[in-house]
Parts: C-alpha cells; sequence; structure tokens
C-alpha cells in the first residue's frame, strides 16, 4: 500500500483551489483524450474529514466548470 507521501513524490496528485485542479485535469484530458478517469481521493495517511471535503469540493466546484473533450481516437 502506498503512503500518501508517495503519491505526492510521484507526482500522481493534483492538489491546489477548484479551479487549478479543474484547469490540471481538463489539460490532462485533454492531452490524452479520455473521457473517463479514477480518482482517489481518500489515501492512506489522508484524515478521513479531508478526504470527505475533498470529494464535496470536486463534485461542487470542480466537476459542474468542466468542458466535454472529445474521445480519443484508436
Amino acid at each position: 500500500m502506498r503512503r500518501f507521501e508517495e503519491y505526492l513524490a510521484t507526482g500522481w496528485t493534483l492538489i491546489g483551489t477548484a479551479d487549478e485542479v479543474r484547469e490540471s485535469l481538463q489539460q490532462y484530458l485533454e492531452a490524452t483524450g479520455y473521457q473517463r478517469v479514477m480518482l482517489l481521493m481518500a489515501l492512506p495517511g489522508l484524515d478521513t474529514a479531508l478526504a470527505l471535503r475533498s470529494m464535496r469540493l470536486f463534485v461542487d466546484e470542480v466537476v459542474p466548470a468542466m468542458t466535454p473533450v472529445a474521445p480519443a481516437q484508436l
């Protein structure tokens, strides 16, 4: 099991304001053409209350501001 610090060290995290997270995720989706991504928001070592707060902010502020991306061409 990876610790939270490992996710930070390897660049597998999007951390910031709702706008910063939305912008980074939008850029990733546009660059890859992916329609779906898996999000891990309750990582080992992260306080449960903080994880739940992040989930709520994501649903309330990030997702509604996302722009649909064309599917990747295989």
